[in-house]
């Protein structure tokens, strides 16, 4: 009889280990998983930094150039030009 009862108690232990494993194993899949994400992230995050500084870069070259564009006639355009009628004798 306490050798059916000690067996019964082993194969019970064997099946709660076979589940714990079971459930390790998942865990371990799922954090592999997240952590394969986590790194597509941020080698995207990266990606995007270095697309932005290259567009910073390309801004600020370009206002450079606007700058040595203008010239003394920039200068001299009036501040407030009003816009006229292309015909001002044609009333509407």
């Amino acid at each position: 009889m306490a050798l059916q009862a000690a067996t019964g108690a082993v194969q019970g232990l064997q099946a709660e280990m076979a589940k714990g494993k079971a459930v390790a194993e998942r865990h371990q899949q799922m954090v592999a998983s997240l952590t394969a994400d986590n790194l597509v992230f941020l080698m995207r995050l990266k990606k995007c930094e270095g697309d932005l500084m290259s567009a910073v870069q390309e801004r600020d070259e370009l206002r450079l150039a606007v700058e040595e564009q203008r010239g003394p006639w920039f200068e001299e355009v009036p501040p407030a030009m009003t816009i006229q009628s292309p015909c001002p004798s044609v009333s509407g």
